[in-house]
């Protein structure tokens, strides 16, 4: 009944303007005084409209938007699948997304049709679930072909795209590393296996993702626990565990990566890190912008300047300057900041 109400609506404004936009000017006044506000009523127009059609069709999922970044995460979704140019739309979008995904209590499912996802990584480990269709997954440049009922296991940092078939139904689950302390503790050394081949021995895995994604974030942290380790003993009791592999040289800079989120308040560089982990300055330079697509300086001083609008959104920094927060992230002046806040988030917000 409310989206046959917004419809009607729309459809009405649509007449109003198109009938203002046709309309001579000569022996009508008012409506030449009116031009200007005809085009702004014509780009709200388009924004509205553009987030009735994101709030119907998350209404079709298996999950609602309960809050703000709830609908940001569902825009993300919609905004992606229907392959949209805007830059600003689409980079604003994963700005506010990623800043509220990637920190050790996170937990959070969803279950939506995709077309996949370019390459990305983060700090959580993440269970991605084939429900319908058929999906090519690469994790650090290893291959797997899913079809319904498959899933793999991504652990930190590691790197994985999605090329999805048309009309392909996928479920995925994020899990901070606070969640992972039995499993850690149990299995020292050891891992989960990574595809998850066997659709049968699958289902209760997808079921529970399921419940979560339609839960969404309605449940407190001992919930998350709860779910996380039954995941784990469904896991665990079809496949077993592995022992941690060891990181190619190739992809070391997810270690590096983990350095940098450790250590961004101090003095870091390329020629620091490439001490630390003993490469040439220009090799290491050379490989993290190939994997990560970054500048390593770049994505040092994002790194920074995330972790000071986190901090400027945190009531309990409330009384300390923006220049006080950036030099307590690791920046060396408030200019520099300023630079990497254009550079990476200003046509973001």
């Amino acid at each position: 009944m409310g989206f046959a109400f917004f419809g009607v609506a729309f459809f009405s404004v649509n007449c109003l303007l198109l009938r203002l936009s046709v309309t001579k000017t000569k022996g009508y006044p008012f409506v030449k005084n009116l031009h200007f506000l005809l085009v702004i009523l014509l780009y709200l127009r388009t924004i509205a409209f553009s987030t009735l059609k994101g709030i119907i069709l998350c209404h079709k999922r298996t999950f609602y938007p309960i809050n703000f970044i709830t609908l940001v995460d569902c825009m993300q979704k919609i905004l992606y699948n229907q392959n949209m140019e805007n830059y600003i739309t689409r980079t604003w979008v994963r700005d506010i997304n990623e800043s509220t995904r990637d920190f050790p209590i996170y937990f959070h499912a969803e279950k939506y049709e995709s077309i996949g996802y370019t390459a990305h990584l983060h700090r959580n480990a993440e269970i991605y679930c084939v429900v319908k269709g058929n999906s090519h997954v690469t994790i650090n440049e290893r291959e797997y072909d899913l079809t319904a009922g498959q899933a793999v296991v991504i652990n930190s940092l590691q790197v994985h795209s999605y090329k999805n078939s048309e009309g392909t139904i996928v479920s995925f689950l994020l899990i901070g590393s606070s969640f992972l302390q039995l499993f850690n503790s149990v299995y020292p050394k050891r891992t989960l296996p990574e595809f998850l081949s066997d659709p049968k021995a699958n289902r209760p895995i997808l079921k529970l993702i399921d419940d979560i994604a339609t839960q969404y974030d309605d449940f407190d942290t001992f919930e998350g626990m709860g779910y996380t380790n039954l995941l784990i003993h469904h896991i665990v009791k079809a496949y077993g565990t592995e022992p941690t592999k060891k990181a190619s040289k190739k992809f070391i800079f997810s270690e590096i990566i983990q350095y940098i989120y450790d250590h961004y308040k101090e003095d870091l560089s390329l020629t620091s890190l490439a001490e630390q982990f003993g490469y040439a300055p220009r090799s290491l330079g050379h490989m993290f912008g190939k994997y990560v697509k970054m500048d390593i300086r770049n994505f040092i001083n994002s790194v920074r300047a995330e972790k000071v609008l986190e901090m400027k959104a945190d009531p309990a920094h409330s009384d300390k300057t923006l220049l006080e927060l950036a030099l307590a992230c690791g920046f060396n002046s408030a200019s520099s900041f300023y630079r990497t806040y254009r550079k990476n988030f200003s046509q973001s917000r």
